[in-house]
């Protein structure tokens, strides 16, 4: 076992060193591979700053040309408006000094007033008359949007598709659909009644077909019962029976001595059939009835005779065929009433679902009067709102109108009160006219900067610079600018994260290059133009993938190969990996096997010891002694090569009820012979099973013990050899020979010639038994090979 645990341990061992060889080679490796990978990476970052550099470069110009078009739209419309203003101050600066001319040079007076008058009315006149018509076409939209809001209601019930002439299509189809569910009522009313009618006939032992006559019957006096009422039948008689009555369901029973009053009571009934009862013809087998009509059943039995398939009777004489089959008994007031009751319940049945029906064709025609409505509403309001938008472009033409109109109608006020005011004071109105036309000569020279300024920004915005450097049309930028995840940066952050990602990507791909190409180092050098460049004086937008090609290139150029050298460097990690993890699970697996099978030998050991320790306090007590015991301490190997340790230190008391004490302590030597020699015996007694075929010398036997402690070892010898069965020789002197005879009841003599001889005398010798079985026992391996002497 110790050999398979020393195994186990130096397999363990060149597991370990082998995962450590592994583990050291993978650290080697993983160095140097981290170097490529750094460089790898750094690359990719550059990549990832340049895709960076160049997304921001593009937001810079799109948000520059969006901020650009807002900036000229502004500077354009106010120098639309300063022009505007400028044009129209000129305009009147022209016209004044005209008015100046003109009224300076005058002296038509009195009839220019006259006429600026006449023209002033005319002009008033016009612009009263499309004010006039202004109004009407108010009128109608405002009166059109009222008819519209009250067709709101209306409206609700069209459903968004019809026509009103799909509409009131569907309207006859519903109401089509709801006459014939009112018809359908109708003959459910009927049939409901007619099964109510049947049921109170059944129960009272009538039919529709046989009241008349019972009643008739009935009132002359006479005892009448229907016929099929007073008739039973079994199951069995059922298909024959029911079929050969069939064509007697009218007809009622009289009895014999009845029939003359009954023919006459019944004589204003045609078609009436009365059966006579009477006799003494028993009733045909299945058939039970409260009156004597063997006689009837038995001459319908002789003229009928059974069918199969289906189930009935044929009428031979007459060629009549009935057939039977019916759910419910067709005779006999129960099973009458029980048809008659599930007849009625069926037609109530059929009653509501009439009902139901009439209630849904009511609402689908409901539903279909208002979509109809709601389609011929929708239909109006599609007039009215498209006379309300041609109306609406009328408005705005006439409104157009209207002001030219105003204008001209101050315009000609003006020239009136001017005509007018010039008749009256002429030097003034000179004066005061080139006084005006001065003012304005000022106005325009006030106007004039602002127009040269709106100018100004109309450049500053610098829109042909943006357009150039976006490359697209104004809604890409805007969609561009809109599909990016974060909100929109200042144009200015857009151009510092360029410059700034184009700066990351030059030092990321630098990393630890000693020698850097002299291309990579000119874009640090004209990064700045990222920053400064603001389009002025009619530059051209510069390019950041013009500037970062260098790096681009190189970048694009050794893609392939960083991918290639990153997967194959992942792939030898994983697989070393793999390896290292399967030597660590392989230790793992040992030390436990291990530690399991030392576990096991520390355990056998124990129990070992343990089987010592008894045996030696039970041969020390036998021995005269006090108790004794072994402390045992287990220490296991570390390494592959150390050995068990396994420290033992035997202790016996000296004394009754004393501690036990090492055999370290001082003693006297016999007693540590003593306590030597059954140690040795304890260990012999504590191994299991039996010992034969074990031999064990002790040299010097009896040596140093004293008379009464060489006995006591000779028992203990002698008792573990017979408990054990094991052969014990003890080398002695002389003077012990005696005692171990005593004990042993054996001898054995060895002589040793000289010291020339290879060979000993042969042993002798003496069995002290008295049967001699030591002697018969040992003799023929003691004669062995040798003659005797």
């Amino acid at each position: 076992m110790l050999d398979q645990e020393q195994e186990q341990r130096s397999k363990l061992a060149d597991a370990e060193e082998g995962m450590a060889q592994d583990a050291a080679a993978d650290t080697a490796m993983r160095g140097i591979e981290e170097s490529e990978l750094e460089s790898i990476h750094g690359r990719d970052e550059a990549r990832t700053q340049l895709a960076a550099g160049e997304l921001a470069w593009r937001l810079h110009w799109a948000k520059g040309l969006l901020e650009a078009n807002v900036d000229h739209a502004d500077a354009t419309a106010a120098l639309a408006d300063a022009t505007t203003m400028l044009a129209t101050i000129r305009r009147r600066g022209d016209v004044e000094k005209r008015t100046w001319e003109a009224l300076r040079d005058r002296r038509d007076l009195a009839d220019a007033r006259d006429r600026a008058k006449q023209v002033a009315d005319d002009a008033r006149a016009a612009a009263e008359g499309k004010q006039s018509e202004i109004a009407d076409v108010r009128a109608e939209i405002k009166s059109r949007r009222t008819q519209i809001a009250d067709l709101r209601d209306a409206l609700q019930g069209w459903d968004g598709t019809s026509t009103p002439a799909e509409a009131q299509a569907v309207v006859d189809g519903a109401a089509t659909a709801k006459a014939a569910a009112d018809a359908g009522l109708l003959l459910a009313e009927r049939d409901h009644a007619d099964a109510d009618a049947t049921l109170r006939s059944a129960r009272s032992g009538a039919s529709p077909a046989t009241a008349p006559a019972l009643e008739a019957l009935r009132s002359a006096g006479v005892q009448t019962v229907g016929l099929l009422d007073v008739i039973t039948l079994d199951e069995q008689a059922r298909p024959f029976w029911e079929a050969a009555l069939t064509p007697w369901s009218h007809a009622v029973v009289a009895q014999d001595d009845d029939a003359d009053a009954a023919v006459r009571a019944a004589a204003h009934l045609p078609g009436t059939t009365i059966v006579t009862a009477g006799g003494t013809e028993s009733l045909p087998s299945g058939v039970t009835s409260s009156e004597p009509i063997g006689r009837f059943l038995a001459a319908l039995a002789s003229r009928h005779s059974p069918t199969q398939n289906p189930d009935g009777v044929i009428d031979v004489a007459l060629g009549i065929i009935t057939i039977s089959g019916a759910p419910n008994p067709t005779t006999g007031r129960a099973g009458r009433v029980q048809a008659a009751e599930l007849a009625l319940m069926e037609a109530k049945v059929k009653l509501a679902a009439a009902h139901d029906a009439v209630e849904r064709a009511a609402g689908r025609v409901e539903l279909a009067e208002a979509r109809s409505k709601g389609a011929a509403a929708e239909q109006e309001r599609t007039a009215h709102s498209a006379r309300i938008d041609a109306r609406n472009l009328d408005l705005a033409t006439l409104t157009q109108e209207k002001v030219a109109l105003d204008e001209v109608e101050d315009i000609r006020v003006t020239e009136y009160d001017s005509a007018r005011a010039l008749a009256t004071n002429h030097g003034a109105m000179v004066s005061a006219a080139e006084s005006t036309w001065r003012r304005t000569l000022e106005d325009i020279g006030k106007v004039e900067p602002t127009v040269r300024a709106a100018q100004q920004r109309v450049e500053n915005a610098r829109l042909p610079y943006w357009t150039a450097g976006w490359g697209g049309a104004l809604d890409e930028a805007r969609e561009f600018i809109d599909a990016q995840p974060e909100r929109p940066l200042a144009v200015v952050r857009y151009r510092g994260r360029a410059s700034e990602a184009l700066l990351a990507a030059v030092a990321a791909y630098v990393g630890k290059l000693v020698d850097v190409p002299a291309d990579i180092t000119a874009i640090n050098s004209a990064r700045g133009q990222l920053l400064d460049d603001d389009g002025a004086a009619g530059s051209r937008p510069p390019s950041f993938r013009d500037m970062a090609r260098p790096l681009r290139d190189r970048l694009d150029g050794a893609a392939d190969r960083d991918a290639i050298n990153g997967e194959r460097i992942q792939a030898d990690r994983l697989r070393r990996q793999v390896t290292l993890d399967a030597q660590r699970r392989e230790v793992e697996d040992g030390r436990s096997s291990l530690d399991a099978f030392q576990s096991m030998v520390e355990g056998l050991v124990n129990t070992h010891f343990e089987r010592m320790k008894v045996a030696f306090n039970e041969l020390d007590i036998t021995a005269k002694g006090f108790g004794a015991t072994l402390d045992v301490v287990t220490r296991r190997p570390v390494t592959a090569t150390r050995p068990w340790q396994f420290e033992v230190v035997p202790r016996w008391r000296r004394s009754p009820g004393r501690a036990f004490v090492s055999y370290k302590k001082v003693s006297n030597g016999a007693q540590i012979k003593v306590h030597a020699i059954l140690i040795a015996l304890a260990a012999l007694r504590a191994n299991p099973g039996d010992g034969g075929g074990q031999v064990v010398i002790i040299d010097e036997l009896g040596n140093s013990l004293g008379d009464m402690n060489r006995n006591d070892v000779l028992e203990a010898l002698r008792s573990v050899s017979e408990s054990q069965h094991i052969t014990i020789l003890g080398t002695c002197q002389d003077s012990v020979l005696k005692d171990a005879v005593i004990a042993s009841k054996q001898l054995l003599w060895f002589t040793h010639a000289s010291a020339t001889d290879v060979l000993n005398r042969p042993v002798q010798m003496w069995d002290f038994d008295k049967d001699s079985a030591h002697a018969r026992l040992a003799a023929p391996y003691m004669q062995a090979g040798r003659p005797l002497a």
